[in-house]
């Protein structure tokens, strides 16, 4: 058993950045003797179902979760604690994307909301400098909306 979690894995779903499936991940975590880990691919949720059921059929747990990239090649990564985390990181994302496709910058005010962030929790191992949930939130924030 390994004494470890991998909290910040890419498959490839994660463009240029990660090279195996969702299975194959699944299949050398297992030979590793690892029996929990978080999948979280760059800016979304991409093939999140696919790494669920990998991981069922693998008898691992996989956290689900998502770096975010943020201004000046910042980022962080973000872990879902429960169903309202998963919502609140879907929003995250969503809102992301949004402010994105309309081709605003940080400096937008465009959208007055911020989604929330509880029930998220940030890796202070994948996260740049290792960050806290408070910060990295408030840094993510801020790179996507005028404070």
């Amino acid at each position: 058993m390994q004494s470890f979690i991998h909290l910040h894995i890419h498959s490839n779903y994660s463009f240029c950045r990660g090279g195996n499936t969702q299975e194959e991940i699944c299949a050398r975590l297992q030979e590793q003797g690892h029996s929990v880990f978080a999948f979280t691919e760059i800016d979304g949720l991409h093939g999140m179902v696919w790494a669920q059921q990998a991981a069922r059929k693998a008898g691992l747990r996989c956290i689900v979760g998502a770096e975010l990239r943020t201004k000046n090649n910042g980022r962080v990564v973000l872990l879902v604690k429960d169903a309202q985390g998963y919502r609140n990181l879907s929003q995250l994302i969503s809102q992301k994307r949004a402010i994105e496709l309309e081709g605003k910058t940080e400096n937008s005010n465009s959208h007055a909301t911020v989604p929330r962030h509880e029930n998220l929790d940030s890796s202070p191992k994948a996260s740049r400098r290792g960050q806290h949930i408070e910060r990295s939130a408030g840094r993510f924030r801020s790179s996507i909306q005028d404070e």
